[in-house]
């Protein structure tokens, strides 16, 4: 058997699931999944640990900006407004990645941080 298993259908739609639901939830659809979840294939554990990598590094962002926003004034009012922008655009990514997995079964997130190896 190989290391890299192909994920049966029913994993690749718990693992969509994961990744669409990290749009509306942040991290804590793939921080359960990573941690609660233990019967999945190799790739189906890789993808929901880059989500949770992503979803982290997302969140990380949304903390710095608003603690930035808050603390510089006039500049704050325009980070304040990208502020507004990353929960659209977490979500817009994450349902594209959740389907590009559930078709082809490869993720396509943009650069993240990985904070979990």
């Amino acid at each position: 058997m190989s290391s890299e298993q192909k994920p049966s259908i029913n994993e690749q739609g718990i693992v969509t699931l994961i990744h669409i639901l990290g749009g509306i939830f942040y991290f804590l659809p793939a921080l359960i999944g990573f941690f609660v979840i233990d019967n999945l294939s190799e790739s189906a554990k890789n993808s929901i640990k880059i989500a949770l990598n992503y979803q982290l590094t997302v969140t990380l962002l949304f903390i710095i900006l608003s603690a930035a926003g808050t603390l510089l004034g006039i500049l704050g009012l325009l980070i304040w407004f990208v502020l507004s922008i990353i929960p659209l655009a977490n979500f817009i990514i994450s349902l594209l990645a959740g389907l590009s997995y559930y078709n082809n079964g490869t993720l396509k997130y943009p650069p993240y941080f990985e904070f979990i190896k």
